[in-house]
């Protein structure tokens, strides 16, 4: 199969860039991929594992011309380097792989950094007609939580093929909303973290940042934002100070501009605990994974993204803490409340069974995380913390079983099945005309169709063609 995939990939900074990394090998085994990026003038363009062309956007309507693809794939989500996307996967409509429950923030950000406010109305309006007049009030920044409240889906969920999204209850949601799609689930995957370095990498790094043998080393990976609960992260490292524990945190990502997480250390004084590691390149992640004994991968509010970078410490056999969130229902998970409960009796904890609707996808019982309600947060955080940084076992058994459930179903080569999957669905289903959004159905290419017409000389390549 032909495959146009349009994805952000490295090195752009971007979990959804490399995630279709990883993928990319596995497809491209099967598949001719050419990949469409948003690059511009000067940047680096290696070309990916797996891809038989890296090219920009600008470059897919006359490859397309010169030979026709099988099927457009678009990794979408919610940041702006996703936003060049849209003006193809409307006109072009093929498999949009969905891995935000909501892209409010992106089409948000995209406006703005245009200065179309009636850009982002008219997108508003399309979303939700009944609510329009909420847009005025989404845009004024002490409001931004608001957006949260409308996802923004319709426009690529409605011009799709097909879509897949990372989670059954996201699935479910969109099946509700939009009955006549055709929507499926693909799991996340991940490449194996581990490897015979990793007792090695582990020693180097808590040598490098002065971490002891005994410390107990908590990690949080990703952009560092107010979203990862940092904030809250920082009072919690403050209860288990005052516990005379040996705790440190390793905050491995970018900081953001908008969230000065220095000052909140300082403000709880625990600068001297937590160790800002900065921007690690992901060939380097699993030899700081492998440095941390516990992954912190909470948020909120949430988008209902599967997380990677949980997904890794998953991979790597870490106990790891996340927000108790609807859309990982389907994950056995052990009640941090449970945890305060059994506080003088913590091995009793690890008995505990998967919340009541849990599956498991290996079949143990076992509970791959903690789950910490957001509504109790400031009360079960700490004590999930300090429950995992007393006990070993308690560590070793969730890290263990969160390993097995990795490897029974959650491996990259799963998600490449899930894929050959949902892009045969895809592809057999009839590409009917499109509807597409009136603020969308732009032509910037109509001045040259004119004026090239006005002579008899349009060719083949700008006639206009919304369906593939």
């Amino acid at each position: 199969m032909r495959i146009a995939l349009f994805a952000p990939v490295p090195p752009t900074r971007s979990g959804i860039a490399s995630y279709t990394a990883a993928l990319l090998p596995w497809l491209g085994r099967r598949h001719h991929i050419d990949v469409f990026t948003d690059d511009r003038p000067g940047d680096p363009t290696p070309l990916p594992a797996g891809a038989a062309h890296r090219l920009t956007a600008h470059d897919f309507v006359v490859q397309r011309a010169r030979e026709p693809y099988d099927l457009v794939v678009y990794q979408l989500g919610n940041s702006t380097v996703h936003s060049y996307m849209w003006p193809y996967l409307v006109r072009y409509p093929g498999l949009v792989v969905i891995h935000d429950g909501s892209l409010h923030d992106e089409r948000y950000m995209y406006y703005l950094s245009r200065g179309d406010s009636q850009g982002y109305r008219a997108e508003f309006a399309w979303n939700d007609p009944e609510h329009a007049a909420a847009a005025r009030l989404c845009a004024e920044a002490p409001a931004a939580a608001l957006r949260f409240r409308w996802p923004m889906l319709r426009t690529p969920v409605s011009t799709a093929r097909a879509v897949a999204v990372h989670n059954h209850w996201l699935a479910a949601q969109l099946r509700e909303q939009y009955p006549e799609a055709l929507i499926d689930v693909v799991r996340q995957g991940m490449d194996d973290p581990l490897s015979l370095e990793t007792a090695v990498a582990r020693a180097e790094v808590r040598t490098r940042y002065g971490f002891a043998a005994t410390s107990v080393v908590f990690g949080a990976f990703g952009w560092i934002t107010r979203a990862k609960r940092i904030p809250e992260i920082a009072r919690a490292m403050a209860f288990l100070a005052g516990h005379l524990l040996d705790a440190r945190l390793l905050l491995v990502g970018s900081p953001v501009n908008d969230y000065d997480v220095r000052a909140d250390l300082r403000a709880v004084g625990v600068q001297d605990r937590v160790t800002l590691a900065g921007y690690v390149d992901d060939g380097d992640l699993p030899r700081y994974l492998a440095a941390t004994d516990v992954c912190l991968c909470l948020r909120w509010p949430t988008t209902r993204e599967t997380s990677a970078t949980w997904l890794r410490a998953v991979a790597a056999g870490k106990a790891t803490i996340v927000t108790d969130l609807l859309h990982m229902r389907d994950v056995p998970l052990l009640d941090a409340a449970q945890l305060r409960r059994r506080a003088a009796a913590i091995p009793d904890a690890t008995a505990t069974r998967p919340r009541e609707g849990t599956t498991v996808s290996n079949g143990s019982p076992d509970p791959i995380a903690v789950a910490v309600d957001i509504c109790n947060e400031k009360q079960e955080l700490p004590a999930a913390m300090l429950a995992l940084a007393r006990d070993d076992a308690l560590r070793r058994r969730i890290g263990d079983a969160a390993r097995d459930w990795w490897a029974a179903g959650n491996r990259m080569e799963h998600s490449a099945e899930d894929y050959e999957r949902v892009m045969a669905a895809a592809l057999a289903r009839p590409a009917a005309r499109a509807v597409i959004p009136p603020h969308l159905d732009y032509d910037e290419s109509r001045h040259a169709r004119h004026l090239l017409a006005s002579f008899g000389l349009l060719p083949d390549v700008l006639r206009r063609a919304d369906t593939q």
